[in-house]
């Protein structure tokens, strides 16, 4: 997998127990950072066929209930037209 792409997480990691809404133990920090750096990838891969780079888009620090999250970061007006227009024809 060519991951060149996506830069990777600058948040570095963080250990412990997290719960979920139902007080269930959730994913620990490190675990969450993880899945979020692996959606990443796989989005990355996935508007790759379509053409598209979103630069900044990277896992993100975990961060209510250490639910990995995607930081899917800032694009020019330009890249956002062009991923609407991309949604859009796709819908």
């Amino acid at each position: 997998m060519d991951d060149s792409h996506v830069r990777p997480s600058v948040y570095g990691s963080r250990s412990g127990p997290g719960t979920d809404a139902t007080g269930r133990p959730g994913p620990s920090g490190d675990e969450a950072l993880r899945e979020g750096d692996l959606a990443a990838r796989d989005l990355a891969e996935a508007l790759k066929l379509a053409g598209i780079t979103l630069p900044s888009l990277r896992g993100d620090f975990p961060g209510f209930e250490n639910r990995p999250l995607v930081h899917l970061g800032g694009a020019s007006a330009a890249l956002a037209r062009e991923l609407a227009a991309w949604v859009r024809g796709r819908a």
